[in-house]
C-alpha cells in the first residue's frame, strides 16, 4: 500500500473518512444541515459525535444529562457510548424539533434508552434532580451561566460536563449574550470546582471537583 504525502489537505481528508466511518448515525447530521438550510433555525448538529460516544464510554455513567438537542444526533452518539441500563435525557426548546428528535430516536431503536425533555432549558433544569454523572453543554449561550450553576448542582464529583458553543462570539461579535459566555469560560478555569482543559475550536471537558 503507497502511503500518500502528509500534507495538510491529505491529513484533513484522512481524518474526515475515518471520522465519517466510525459514525452510525452521520444520515442524522446531513438530516440536520438540511433542516436547518429550510428552516432556518439553530440546529447545528455537534461535528465530533463520534468523540462523545467515545467520552461516555470511558466514563460509563448511569445518567446522561444534554442540553440542545436539536434532531436527536448528539444524544444518539451519547446514548451509544452508555452501558445498556444508562439513560440519556436531553433538553429541546422547540416543540418542532423534539417531535423530530423523537422519531429519529425511535426509528434507530433507542426509545427506551432516550428521553426529550421540552421546554426550556433554564427552566428544565432547575426542575431536574441529579446526580447526573456526564453532561454536554450545546445549548442557548444567553444565560449559560444560570445553566453552569445547575450543572455544578447535577453533576457529582468526578462527573464529566463537555461544554460546545463557547466562543460564538466570533459568529456574531455584537451578540448581547458574548458577556454570558465570557462569564461561563471564566467560571470553569476559576475557582474550585471543576478541572477543565479546552480544545481547538473551543470546546471544554470538565471534570467535577
Amino acid at each position: 500500500m503507497v502511503e500518500e504525502p502528509l500534507t495538510e489537505s491529505a491529513i484533513a481528508q484522512w481524518v474526515e473518512r475515518a471520522k465519517l466511518a466510525a459514525d452510525p448515525f452521520f444520515d442524522l447530521y446531513e438530516a440536520s444541515e438540511s433542516h436547518r438550510a429550510v428552516h432556518g433555525c439553530d440546529v447545528f448538529p455537534s461535528g465530533n459525535a463520534p468523540v462523545l460516544t467515545m467520552l461516555v464510554s470511558m466514563a460509563r455513567p448511569g445518567r446522561v444529562l444534554e442540553v440542545g438537542c436539536g434532531l436527536g444526533y448528539s444524544a444518539l452518539s451519547l446514548a451509544r457510548g452508555c452501558g445498556e441500563g444508562a439513560v440519556v435525557e436531553t433538553i429541546e426548546h422547540d416543540s418542532m424539533h423534539a417531535d423530530l428528535a423523537e422519531a429519529n430516536i425511535a426509528a434507530k431503536g433507542f426509545a427506551e434508552r432516550i428521553r426529550v425533555l421540552r421546554g426550556n432549558s433554564h427552566e428544565v433544569l432547575r426542575s431536574l434532580a441529579g446526580p447526573y454523572e456526564f453532561v454536554f453543554f450545546d445549548g442557548d449561550p444567553a444565560g449559560c451561566v444560570a445553566d453552569l450553576h445547575e450543572f455544578e448542582r447535577l453533576v457529582p464529583p468526578g462527573g464529566v460536563l463537555v461544554s460546545s458553543n463557547l466562543f460564538l462570539g466570533r459568529y456574531v461579535p455584537d451578540a448581547p449574550w458574548i458577556p454570558d459566555l465570557a462569564a461561563y469560560r471564566s467560571r470553569l478555569i476559576e475557582g474550585s470546582t471543576w478541572d477543565t482543559v479546552f480544545f481547538s475550536g473551543g470546546k471544554a471537558l470538565s471534570r467535577r471537583r
